[in-house]
């Protein structure tokens, strides 16, 4: 009887170690999902919020419209300014890279990066930018901006420059 009451006992202490073993799989997995939210919303807020900063500022911004328009006019301080801007955008795409390339980040937003950098690659003064800085980026993002710069690219940035010039109003 001792020894029947020994194996329920047994028999009841398994279906417990399963249940908890199907408790945390089901936790590990909510946690997962978590994370991977939390490290795309924090990248898709970085460069949102770059963006907004460098609007904001009608300094930089006329030096990036000088940049596209005529790069050889900048001045040494325009043109520090301008690289470091490109620089500093170009860490924020090797860091959304790394969180898309560690599952973190959905597909749909990846695109419109990879469709923002093949634009943005387009033009002379931040390709030649990224020709000068990029041993300093990761292998794995050096061969992924190699690999978009191979895309075509139906739309470009200059053309959305002049879409905004025209009040928006091209159809």
């Amino acid at each position: 009887m001792i020894e029947a009451l020994g194996n329920i006992g047994d028999f009841i202490g398994g279906i417990g170690v399963v249940v908890t073993l199907i408790y945390l799989a089901v936790q590990i997995r909510q946690n997962s999902k978590i994370v991977k939210t939390g490290a795309a919303e924090a990248v898709m807020r970085s460069i949102s919020e770059y963006f907004r900063s460098s609007s904001e500022s009608a300094e930089l911004t006329q030096v990036i419209s000088k940049a596209m328009r005529d790069f050889e006019k900048l001045d040494d301080a325009e043109l520090t300014q301008f690289n470091l801007w490109v620089f500093s955008w170009f860490r924020l795409v090797e860091l959304a890279h790394h969180h898309y390339s560690a599952g973190h980040i959905p597909e749909n937003f990846w695109e419109g990066q990879v469709a923002h950098l093949n634009g943005l690659m387009k033009l002379r003064p931040i390709k030649n930018l990224w020709e000068i800085r990029k041993h300093v980026f990761s292998e794995d993002f050096q061969r992924f901006v190699a690999a978009v710069e191979e895309i075509e690219s139906t739309v470009g940035t200059p053309d959305m420059m002049r879409f905004y010039k025209q009040g928006n109003s091209a159809a």
